[in-house]
């Protein structure tokens, strides 16, 4: 996993790269939000700013860690544009699911119960580590607070949630 100033130094490059594409993009870009340049550089001067002011701060990797999630795809073309793309493949026996899931709405069940229904490997999540991302409210929430596993998935416990008359966003982090 990269560093905290790794992410930012690939933020940089992921901020140009996804201006780039929007603006040849037109109306669409290519399915993600028109704003997304923006809101790379929003959150990646937040995580530079805080870097700077206290690097052993409790949520300092983890909004780093968002950050590269926003960058998405630009992650990966910075790590070609900066030199860093080498990767070192170790095939595994162990079953592996994709992270972060990204969840809305419309992924819902009902209100308030997310069923793994837009990941393959939903069955081996009891085995790992979550951490809920909640871009409304733009940070992890506590979890047996505001939100619990069940047993195909999450259920948010915020007071006055609803997915289904609300748009809302979420990450879900997966860690050993």
């Amino acid at each position: 996993m990269p560093t905290v100033n790794e992410i930012i130094g690939y933020a940089k490059i992921a901020e140009y790269l996804s201006l780039n594409d929007k603006s040849r993009a037109g109306l669409y870009f290519d399915g993600n939000p028109d704003r997304l340049p923006e809101l790379i550089y929003l959150v990646r001067k937040g995580v530079e700013l805080r870097n700077q002011q206290d690097p052993a701060d409790d949520t300092l990797t983890n909004t780093a860690n968002y950050l590269l999630t926003l960058c998405g795809k630009y992650w990966l073309q910075s790590r070609f544009v900066s030199g860093t793309a080498g990767l070192v493949v170790v095939p595994s026996l162990t079953p592996t699911v994709q992270s972060p899931i990204r969840i809305t709405s419309t992924n819902f069940a009902d209100a308030t119960n997310w069923q793994g229904n837009n990941s393959d490997n939903i069955a081996i999540l009891s085995s790992y580590t979550l951490q809920v991302f909640a871009n409304f409210v733009a940070r992890y929430l506590e979890e047996g607070v505001e939100w619990q596993r069940t047993s195909s998935g999450v259920e948010i416990l915020i007071p006055g949630f609803d997915a289904i008359t609300n748009d809302y966003e979420f990450y879900i982090f997966i860690s050993v």
